[in-house]
């Protein structure tokens, strides 16, 4: 669970943020300027989680995440 939030003067651009499950991605979110926060709320059942951040074709320019209230938690034994 996170919230995900763009930086207010991260200019006009927008980014493409994946979360991976080992390789697969499980949810894609496209961050803009009209839509700064958002909320990922996901299982995964490997070991590994990855956020990558990507440009969403406007260019490579101020595509920078923040990441809030993020934590795992995981299963019980």
């Amino acid at each position: 669970i996170a919230t995900l939030e763009r930086p207010i003067d991260a200019g006009d651009g927008s980014c493409l943020v994946r979360v991976l499950d080992a390789d697969v991605v499980v949810e894609e979110i496209v961050v803009d300027p009209s839509d700064p926060l958002h909320r990922i709320d996901t299982s995964i059942s490997s070991d590994r989680i990855t956020i990558e951040i990507d440009d969403h074709g406007d260019g490579p320019f101020n595509d920078s995440i923040v990441l809030r209230e993020a934590f795992v938690v995981g299963p019980r034994n």
